[in-house]
């Protein structure tokens, strides 16, 4: 059980028959299970979408995403965390994505191969969107744990605000 999921380190690393993982953040959990049940029009998404760079960038950080199917919208999330950043999550007060591009560090998109390694691992997890408390309330006696929560500083909003309902 990862109740800060995030990129969910513990769980691909050792391979859990069974696993539930949950965050506050709705997008990464759509998006994790777009990846488990609609793969391909992930990858399908993910191939229209322009070769990285600040402009390109900008302009799908930008998108409005309430009318995107889900599978557009895990695209657009996997595109911008692997762009933004430091690989960051974090939105302004009206809920919007708003971490800057990174540049040149970041490498390119993982190839389809990865994608589908991870959707195969993610059959056998459950999701739970919402607070780690939510998630706990689903643990059971020798069940592993693993918390790993965001790294807070209280005197920067940057840090202590995951998004804008905390």
């Amino acid at each position: 059980m990862e109740p800060f999921a995030g990129s969910a380190c513990l769980f691909f690393a050792i391979k859990p028959p069974k696993a539930i993982l949950g965050d506050l953040n709705p997008e990464l959990v759509a998006t994790y299970m777009e990846v488990k049940h609609r793969l391909p029009a992930v990858l399908a998404e993910l191939k229209t979408l322009p070769q990285a760079n600040r402009e390109a960038y900008k302009r799908l950080r930008e998108t409005e995403t309430s009318t995107m199917t889900g599978a557009a919208r895990a695209a657009r999330f996997i595109y911008l965390n692997r762009f933004c950043f430091n690989g960051i999550y974090r939105t302004n007060r009206l809920g919007k994505f708003n971490v800057p591009y990174s540049g040149d560090r970041c490498g390119n998109l993982p190839k389809d191969e990865l994608f589908q390694k991870c959707s195969r691992r993610l059959q056998t997890a459950c999701f739970v969107r919402g607070d780690f408390e939510k998630v706990l309330d689903k643990a059971k006696k020798g069940d592993l744990v693993y918390m790993d929560p965001p790294y807070a500083v209280r005197a920067r909003r940057v840090f202590r605000e995951y998004d804008p309902s905390t």
